[in-house]
This record gives structure tokens, sequence and C-alpha cells, in this order.
């Protein structure tokens, strides 16, 4: 290293050993029977316990060894027990394998009494800790390494399994105290046990919280005058309608006055034609698609039709016979099918329009004083809104059983997040900024006090019921 081949000052050393005939090779001399290369070194870290790495990220540089991490951390990994992620610990200061009550307790593993029972003594022999009790402990490190031990069962919530004096002395383990790894022969292979960085290393610790046990709720509270107590209570999911009968009572009544804004399903028919409609300006001299339906399924098949049926008699879609783009299903969460429309090549030669997408950190700067919040959705806002007369056929989609076109607006348009936007800005524009927050089909009402807030509440209702604008009420805050 550092010099080329023909300035190299032991050329001339080369050169005479093969003058003498001596021949220069790299090969190792042959092996004896039950002899182990040192090079069939396999490394082995915690790493290898999760699994193997779906997306493999390389850096095409040298990496800087960092190991100062590695001064102030003891040797600590992921085992495998009984197909159960644990902590383990390597310390040569311990004189005993041991495993922790709980672990043993949770991994059902087979107890049996200690033969001969002794006191475990840690830092201070006066909290010395009986021993009466020990098991075999079947645990693997990654895929290569597996091994048995017999620990005693002590309590300790530093880790899950304690490997000590005798593991290393049975396995002949030899430790290297700077890289703190631990290097050991098993079934004539030569492995490596590497650490991880653990909670011990004094630059990655983090902070922690502790919960206190009834007895030591008991003894600070007896120390104190003032307590501070958090009580949670059962809140309603998004997804979940709230049950008028927890609702306040003055909420109640306007729910109940309220009830035809607010229906289980969309009534049927065609939204009013408002004054802003979806629109669809394609490019001029673009070429229209036609794409093929998507193959699926006969079970897809019979969802799709069926969803297109459902759609036919709301009203919302009509057949069509020009460009058609193709239809598809996705999987909910709760295993349903929603249909949805692969609008990618419509939208390639539609022209963008802008329109300023709510900002949330602007929004949340409008709740500032406010106490009281009811959250409305809209029912299915995309289909509340029409598509501009003259613009439907620019909407079809192709399914087995023909072209659909659409007269309300769909999910997937170029443009349709914009329309709705303009049209909840047009619909609640006296209210926003004052005592309503809108985010796309979320509209939040925000309050002082209850008598303020019903009134709100009401003339957000009074303008959906003008407007035929039909919402769930998710919550009172």
């Amino acid at each position: 290293m550092g010099h080329y081949s023909n300035s190299c000052p032991r050329f001339q050393q080369h050169l005479l050993a093969y003058e003498h005939g001596e021949e220069m090779c790299d090969e190792q001399p042959p092996m004896e029977e039950g002899q182990i290369m040192e090079e069939e070194s396999e490394y082995i870290s915690a790493k290898d316990v999760l699994g193997e790495c779906l997306v493999t990220c390389r850096l095409c540089l040298t990496p800087k060894p960092e190991e100062h991490w590695l001064r102030h951390n003891i040797f600590t990994c992921r085992c495998s027990i009984n197909g159960k992620i644990c902590k383990l610990i390597i310390d040569s200061g311990s004189c005993e394998n041991v495993i922790s009550q709980d672990a043993a307790q949770r991994l059902n593993l087979n107890v049996e009494a200690y033969p001969t029972p002794y006191k475990l003594g840690w830092l201070n022999h006066d909290n010395d800790v009986w021993v009466t009790k020990r098991c075999l402990v079947s645990f693997s490190i990654g895929e290569k390494y597996k091994d048995k031990v017999w620990c005693d069962l002590v309590p300790m919530d530093a880790c899950h399994i304690l490997l000590g004096r005798p593991w290393q002395y049975d396995r002949g383990i030899v430790h290297d105290g700077k890289a703190n790894t631990y290097t050991f022969y098993k079934d004539k292979r030569k492995l490596v046990l590497v650490p991880s960085k653990g909670d011990n290393s004094k630059l990655n610790q983090e902070k922690r919280v502790s919960c206190l046990s009834r007895q030591e709720f008991e003894q600070e509270l007896l120390g104190t005058d003032l307590i501070f107590a958090l009580i949670t209570s059962p809140m309603v999911m998004d997804h979940e309608e709230p049950d008028i009968k927890t609702l306040p009572s003055h909420v109640k009544r306007v729910v109940e006055e309220y009830r035809d804004v607010f229906p289980d399903e969309l009534p049927p028919g065609l939204p009013p034609m408002r004054e802003i409609q979806h629109q669809i300006d394609l490019m001029p001299e673009a070429n229209l698609p036609n794409k093929a339906h998507y193959r699926m399924s006969p079970k897809e098949h019979e969802e799709l039709r069926r969803q297109v049926e459902e759609l036919l008699e709301k009203g919302y879609i009509r057949e069509s016979c020009p460009c058609a783009v193709p239809a598809l299903l996705v999987p909910k969460k709760d295993g349903s099918w929603r249909m949805c429309v692969d609008s990618r090549a419509i939208n390639r030669i539609t022209i963008k329009y802008r329109f300023p997408i709510p900002r949330l950190d602007d929004m949340l700067d409008q709740l500032s004083g406010a106490t009281i919040f009811s959250k409305i959705d809209l029912k299915s806002g995309y289909h509340q809104i029409r598509v501009r007369q003259g613009d439907e056929w620019r909407t079809a989609f192709k399914t087995r059983e023909g072209l659909f076109e659409w007269m309300v607006m769909p999910f997937g348009l170029s443009n349709a997040p914009s329309t709705f936007v303009r049209v909840m800005n047009q619909v609640l524009r006296p209210f926003i900024g004052r005592s309503v927050v809108v985010y796309f089909d979320d509209i939040l009402i925000c309050s002082k006090d209850e008598e303020a807030h019903l009134q709100h509440l009401m003339e957000v209702l009074d303008t959906l019921r003008k407007e035929r604008l039909y919402a769930t009420l998710k919550n009172v805050y």
C-alpha cells in the first residue's frame, strides 16, 4: 500500500525466492481432522433474531467506525425463547446463569426445585436473594446459534435471561473487551456474538415513563397536600356515530330538530345543481383514452356489478359510450370492497386548476380560546357535488357489463379536491374563521361557552339544510 508494483521495496525478495524455486502462494496448509479454520467465523448479532430485511440500503462510502458507545455498554442482545423475543445480557461478573421469574412464567418453562438452595448476593450483601428453583432454557440467537443452559430463577427486571460465568466456562468463551464480542466454537464452527446498542449506553439513553404501584401511590398521597389526577373516559371513534342518549341535553334537542340533515343514507336522486360544479376541461387535440377493463375473478366481477347497479339506482351514474377508463375494486379495512376508477389516463390530458388547500397550522391557530367543539362530517361528500353539464362523458369508466359515466363528482379525478374545497368555502363562508374550521369534508364548530356553541351549531345546520348537504354528527367535546 502506498507505492506502485515496479517500485515495491520487497520486489527483490520476491524475485530471489522465485529464482531459488520457492513457490509464493497464499494457500493455507492442509487441515487436520477436527481442525477448525479461523476464516470460518460467523458473526451473530441481534438483528438476525428479527428475520430478514425486505429493503436493504447500500452506501458506497467507507463508513467511519463509531465504537465510542461500547465504552459504557455491557453486552446486550435479543434472543428467542419458545418463539418469543427476549432480552439477553452476558455478564462475566455473575457467578450463575439466571432467568427472570416473570419471564419463566410467561414463557411456560418447566421449573424444578433447586437441589441445593443458596443465597445470591449482588452489590449489596444486605439484599441477598434466595435461589430455590431452576429451569433448562432453550434459546437461540439468530439462525446459527442454538443452545440450552440451566438458569436459576431470580426476581429481576434488567433483562429476561443473564448468562454468567458458568456459560462462559462451559463454552470456552473468549471476550474482546474493546469490541465487546464473545467468540467461541460450537459444532466445529467459530461463532462471534456481536452486541447491540442497549439502554446502558450513555449516548443512547431515553426517557422512560415510570408507573407507581398502588402501595407507592398511597405513600405519595400521605406526603403531599395537593394532587392532580388525569381521568380518562371512553371516546367515540371517528368512524362511529355517537349515541344520542350520551349527548348533552341541549345538543340532543338540536340533533332531533335537524334529523333530516343527519340521514342514515343519502336520499336517492341527484344533488341540486349548485353554483359550483366539477368541470373537466381537456387539453386541445388530446387523444381520448380507451382502456380495457381489468381482469377480475368471478367473485370480484359480481361485487363490481352489484355496486354499479346500486349507483345506477341512486342516479349517480348512467350508461355512456365515448372514451373510457377501467374500474377496479380495492379492499377496505373492514373486509368489504370499494369501487375505484383508474382515472390516470384522463387526468393526464386534463387542464389543472389551482385552488388553495387549507393549512393545518393556520386552522389550529383559529381554535385558540375555544373550549367546546362539535365535529360534523359530510356523508359521501364528493357524491353531493354535481359534474358540470356536458362534462359527464369525460368521466366514463368501463366494466365487463359496459360503459358508465358519472353524474356526481367521483374520487380520483384531477381538480376534484379543489372543487370540493371551493364548495365548502362558499357554503360556510359566513362562519369560517369565526366559529367554524373546515378541512375538506370535516367541519369543526368551536365555541367558548355552551350558549354560543348551541347558536353556532344551529346556524351551521340551517345552512346545510338550505344547501341540501347531508352530514354525520361525529362527536361533541
